[in-house]
Parts: structure tokens; C-alpha cells; sequence
């Protein structure tokens, strides 16, 4: 997204390849997105939190980027990478950081998204 390399930082990588899962889903939690998937074998439910998002790009998994590809089966955040314009003065009072952070699901696509912050499952 950001048209340059910029170093990344590993948040959180999935125990199970995505390859054996079915696709996550994407529901709000107050001002928080929940990206949840089941647990193989047991059915069990995993949730990461996306903490305050501001903006989100969804490309598709036929469509993404080697640097996409980076984030497969975990969750990234991308250091010095510059905001959108239009999110930087949506978020302009200062007290504010966003956060570009990816993840890449295989066979279903990879997702930026620019929050305040991430949470990882317990």
C-alpha cells in the first residue's frame, strides 16, 4: 500500500496454517474491529482486535502484492509508513497514533488496516 518498502514488525503469527482454516470473519466491537476464526479440531473461537480503526483495504488473495504476501499467517505492523491523506486529517488532534498493520489470509486476501492499535488472542 505504501508504494515503498518500510521495515515491518511481526505482532502475531497463527498457530495453524490459514490454508487448513476457513476464511475469518469481521465483526465491530464498540469502536474496536474482531477478526475471529475457528479453531481447527475443536471448533473453538480466536479473536484479534484491531483497536480503533480509522481506514481498511481488503485486496483479494489473486490480487496481492509481494509485500502482502509478507504478512501470510500473521499479523504485521508496518513501521514509517505513511498514512492516507485523508485518514491523517480525519485523526488530526494530535492525541491519536495510527498503526498500519496487514494480515494475509491464504486463499482469502490480505488486510490493511490503519488503527490505533492490535490485540492479540490470549
Amino acid at each position: 500500500m505504501s508504494g515503498e518498502e518500510c521495515p515491518v514488525k511481526l505482532l502475531w503469527e497463527l498457530p495453524h496454517p490459514s490454508a487448513n482454516l476457513d476464511p475469518p470473519t469481521i465483526r465491530t466491537d464498540g469502536g474496536d474491529w474482531v477478526v475471529s476464526y475457528r479453531e481447527p479440531f475443536t471448533d473453538a473461537q480466536t479473536e484479534l482486535r484491531f483497536v480503533r480503526p480509522s481506514y481498511f483495504a481488503f485486496t483479494s488473495a489473486d490480487e496481492v502484492t509481494q509485500e502482502q504476501l509478507d504478512a501470510y499467517d500473521r499479523v504485521i505492523e508496518i513501521e514509517d509508513s505513511p498514512l492516507p491523506g485523508f485518514v491523517s486529517t480525519r485523526r488530526a488532534d494530535g492525541e491519536s497514533q495510527l498503526r498500519h498493520l496487514r494480515m494475509f489470509w491464504d486463499d482469502y486476501g490480505a488486510l490493511d488496516v490503519y488503527a490505533e492499535g492490535f490485540a492479540a488472542p490470549a
